[in-house]
C-alpha cells in the first residue's frame, strides 16, 4: 500500500545583485570552448566593445524563426545580436539607473525579495522588450549561473537566450508532471538541525522560477494555458471546473471578439449568398 507523505520543506530565494544594459553584439565565429558554440563579440556599448564569449548556438535561435547558420560566411561579423550585460553581479545595484536609460528602477522590498513564485509570474507577463528585460533583471538580481560573476569582467548573454526560457516555462506548467520534473533537481536540498529539516536555497531568477514550478507539480497543482491568443499566459486550475481563460475580463474580452466576427460576417456581401 503506497502512501503519500507531507514533507515540511523551507524553500529561499535569496537574490544576487547585479546590474544590467543591453548591449549589441556580433556574430565572430564558432566557439573552440563549446562544442557547437558560436563565439560573441560586443559592439555596443562603446565601453566593452571586442569583449567576446562563447554561447551554445542554439540560444541563439529567436522564437519562430530560423537558428542562425554558422556555417555561412555571410553571418561573421555582419549578424548582429541584442544582448544584455551583467556589470555588477552579486553587488548593491547602485540608487539611480537612469545613466543606463532605464529610468528609475525600484528595488524589491525584503519580502518580495524572497516570494518567487511574485518573480515567476512578472517574469511570464513581461512583453518581449529588452529595455523592459533589463529593467526586471535590475529588479530581480542575476538571471542564471551563466550570468555569475566573472573576475576577467562583465558576463553577457543573448537576450533571445531569456525569451526562450519564458517559453520553455510556459511549456512547463502545463505540461506533464513527470516530464517537467526530469529537468528540476530533485536532489537540491539542505539538511538541518532545526524545523523544517529541509532547505532549497536558490540565488538566481532561473533557478527560483525552476523551483516555484517543482513545487507546484509536487503539491499536485494544475495549470492551463490562456485561451485568449493575445494573452497565452498559464493559469492555476483552482476547482474541477474547466476554465478557458485567466481572468473573467479575458473571458469577456474573447466573447466580445467573437460577437463581433459574427456580426462583421454577418454585413459581408458574401453572407447571404
Amino acid at each position: 500500500m503506497a502512501h503519500i507523505i507531507d514533507i515540511p520543506v523551507e524553500f529561499r530565494f535569496e537574490v544576487a545583485r547585479a546590474t544590467w544594459r543591453v548591449g549589441i553584439a556580433k556574430l565572430a565565429g564558432r566557439s573552440r570552448a563549446i562544442l557547437s558554440g558560436a563565439l560573441l563579440e560586443i559592439v555596443e556599448p562603446e565601453e566593452y566593445r571586442g569583449l567576446r564569449q562563447s554561447v551554445f548556438d542554439q540560444r541563439l535561435s529567436k522564437p519562430k524563426t530560423e537558428p542562425l547558420s554558422l556555417g555561412t560566411e555571410r553571418n561573421v561579423g555582419n549578424q548582429e545580436i541584442e544582448v544584455v550585460i551583467c556589470e555588477h553581479p552579486e553587488s548593491e545595484v547602485s540608487a539611480s539607473l537612469e545613466a543606463l536609460g532605464l529610468g528609475r528602477v525600484f528595488l524589491p522590498s525584503k519580502a518580495e525579495r524572497i516570494d518567487a513564485w511574485k518573480l515567476r509570474d512578472e517574469f511570464l507577463r513581461m512583453k518581449r522588450s529588452n529595455r523592459d528585460l533589463a529593467r526586471f533583471l535590475n529588479r530581480w538580481g542575476v538571471w542564471s549561473s551563466a550570468t555569475q560573476y566573472s573576475s576577467e569582467g562583465p558576463v553577457f548573454i543573448p537576450a533571445d537566450s531569456i525569451w526562450l526560457d519564458q517559453d520553455a516555462f510556459k511549456r512547463a506548467l502545463c505540461s506533464d508532471a513527470i516530464a517537467s520534473l526530469s529537468r528540476s533537481r530533485l536532489d537540491g536540498f539542505e539538511v538541518k538541525d532545526k524545523f523544517p529539516h529541509f532547505v532549497r536555497r536558490v540565488s538566481t531568477c532561473r533557478d527560483a522560477i525552476d523551483a516555484t514550478i517543482m513545487f507546484d507539480f509536487v503539491q499536485g497543482s494544475k495549470f492551463r494555458l490562456c485561451a485568449l491568443k493575445d494573452c497565452r499566459l498559464p493559469f492555476k486550475l483552482e476547482s474541477s471546473h474547466k476554465r478557458q481563460f485567466c481572468s473573467q475580463y479575458h473571458a469577456h474580452l474573447a466573447s466580445l471578439r467573437r460577437c463581433r466576427k459574427l456580426i462583421a460576417k454577418s454585413k459581408s456581401p458574401t453572407a447571404g449568398d
